[in-house]
Formats: structure tokens, C-alpha cells, sequence
């Protein structure tokens, strides 16, 4: 049986490489007839940039708290099988 501590832990580094190759995926370069190339503009690659950006940000930041909140949500569970009543 797998390790619990080595999924959670990897788990959501996996899911976040999905996100990413799928979102990166139109970046590869593909072979164009010259005449059907369209020029991209300036502005269209910042947004491209701020948009990216902020996935990797806001996928890091999720995949943290819900990291977080299951260790938090395991930890009160083992803590009311050992009947303990101090739970906050």
C-alpha cells in the first residue's frame, strides 16, 4: 500500500504539472505558412504573462491550503480517537 504522507505530498505537485502542460500546451511552436502568420501584439503577450502567472500562483496557494486543511482535518480525527476533548 502506498505511503499516505508521500501522496499527500505529491499529489497536488502532480495535479499542478497537469494544469500546467495543459495551459502551456498551445505554446509549442508549430511549422506556418508565412503568409498565414498573424503578428501578435505587445499587450496580448502581457496578459499571456499576468495570466499564466497568476495560475501558478493561485495553484500553489490552493494546492498549500488544502494541504494544509486535510493535515489539519487528520490530525482532529486521530485527536477524537484518542478522546481527547481539546479540539479548537
Amino acid at each position: 500500500m502506498v505511503d499516505r504522507r508521500w501522496l499527500n505530498l505529491f499529489l497536488p505537485l502532480v495535479i499542478l504539472i497537469v494544469i500546467m502542460v495543459i495551459f502551456f500546451n498551445h505554446a509549442i511552436p508549430v511549422d506556418a505558412n508565412p503568409e498565414q502568420t498573424v503578428a501578435v501584439s505587445e499587450k496580448s503577450t502581457e496578459w499571456a504573462a499576468f495570466i499564466y502567472t497568476t495560475i501558478i500562483i493561485g495553484g500553489t496557494i490552493i494546492s498549500t491550503l488544502s494541504y494544509v486543511s486535510w493535515r489539519k482535518y487528520k490530525a482532529e480525527q486521530k485527536r477524537k480517537q484518542s478522546g481527547d476533548k481539546l479540539v479548537d
